[in-house]
């Protein structure tokens, strides 16, 4: 059978993606990485005031791009926070399981997270944040609200770029990449967190919470209880705006949320928003 030119289109990009991790992983001379990481900042406009090392502590670009902050600067607000540095590419209101990637495009949220129990729980009223973190962004990722981590699964997919080109000329973008979807369940309710992988980035790392690759599903440490993959011991407790994976070298999040209804505000597409910041209080 032929390949279909999709298909063949995201085995380029994940042959770029892997050679691209692979150089940005290399290690660099302690004597060029001032130098070469100098550059990458000022031309990637990262705020360098914010990075409490030196540049030449960082080993590789991608530790450099996964990079901690100062979080003294990000203050954690009430209710529902943002989880990353990024700007607002989407945001609204579920409208049976339907969600707007850009103008003209959307996706179903069953085709994002591939778990009906997940898109039963939330189709209906609950609202979604699609959140894009460019290069110059602070790339960990952090719990937007304090609660228990249910569970996680790693979704296997292509590599599309995220970018406004992406989301305004491939459809249904963040159904097609790889991504990871964690549930986690607090005061405001539940919340999905949806990890979107894009072209050039070299994974997606949850080992900040001491955990095993999300493929282990099935091996013993997960059970799968009415569509929803949950940790067989105790849940994982977070705090919110505590860190829970890494992009190691950029993409999206989509933050799903339940109570949509009682939104009455809503960000202007494009917008930046920091890690920390309030997306709505239940």
């Amino acid at each position: 059978m032929p390949t279909s030119p999709n298909t063949f289109l995201e085995s380029i990009q994940k042959t770029i993606s892997r050679f691209t991790g692979w150089a940005a992983r290399k290690r660099l001379p302690f004597f060029l990485r001032s130098i070469f990481l100098g550059g990458f900042a000022r031309t990637a406009g990262i705020n360098r005031s914010e990075i409490p090392r030196p540049l030449d502590s960082f080993e590789s670009l991608s530790d450099f791009f996964s990079r901690e902050i100062d979080l003294s600067l990000r203050p954690i607000g009430e209710g529902v926070v943002s989880p990353v540095d990024g700007a607002f590419a989407s945001c609204g209101l579920l409208q049976s399981g339907c969600m707007i990637q850009a103008k003209g495009r959307d996706f179903q949220l069953l085709d994002l997270v591939e778990d009906t129990a997940i898109e039963k729980h939330f189709s209906q009223s609950g609202a979604y944040y699609s959140l894009y973190l460019s290069p110059r962004d602070y790339h960990r990722i952090h719990s937007p609200i304090a609660g228990r981590l249910l569970g996680w699964r790693r979704i296997p997919g292509g590599l599309w770029p995220v970018n406004d080109w992406g989301r305004s000329h491939v459809d249904k973008l963040y159904c097609r990449n790889e991504r990871v979807v964690c549930l986690i369940s607090g005061q405001e309710g539940l919340v999905c967190l949806v990890i979107i992988g894009a072209l050039n980035v070299g994974g997606i790392n949850m080992s900040c919470l001491g955990a095993p690759d999300p493929d282990c599903i099935g091996h013993g440490r997960w059970l799968c209880n009415d569509g929803f993959y949950r940790l067989s011991k105790a849940p994982i407790c977070l705090e919110r705006g505590q860190e829970i994976a890494r992009f190691e070298l950029g993409s999206s999040v989509v933050v799903i949320t339940e109570g949509g209804q009682g939104i009455s505000s809503w960000p202007t597409l494009g917008a930046k928003v920091q890690m920390g910041q309030t997306l709505y209080v239940p």
